[in-house]
């Protein structure tokens, strides 16, 4: 029964306002798009250097390197982020 209701919930979402769909399907898809990203940076970094990436708590790591690893990792996350969000919202056409 409930899964019937939420079949029809999502009908009459998607046949109503299509763009509503894609605000559902954005974040669900940037935080997957944020896990990977984290995984994939995190592997370069350690098949680049040969070890783990700094991390914010380690005070063994320089206070510089740290902050370029946390700069390198939102700006990518960013911009994989702003891709997706262009990719899923629908189109909008000015007039």
């Amino acid at each position: 029964m409930a899964d019937e209701n939420i079949t029809e919930a999502a009908e009459a979402v998607e046949l109503e306002d299509p763009s509503a769909v894609a605000r559902m399907i954005a974040p669900v898809a940037a935080i997957a798009a944020t896990w990977v990203v984290q995984r994939v940076l995190t592997s370069g970094y350690r098949a680049a250097t040969g070890k783990e990436p700094p991390h914010a708590s380690d005070r063994n790591q320089s206070l510089s390197r740290v902050f370029l690893w946390a700069a390198a990792t939102a700006a990518t996350i960013a911009i994989v982020n702003v891709a997706i969000d262009r990719f899923i919202a629908p189109q909008q056409h000015h007039d």
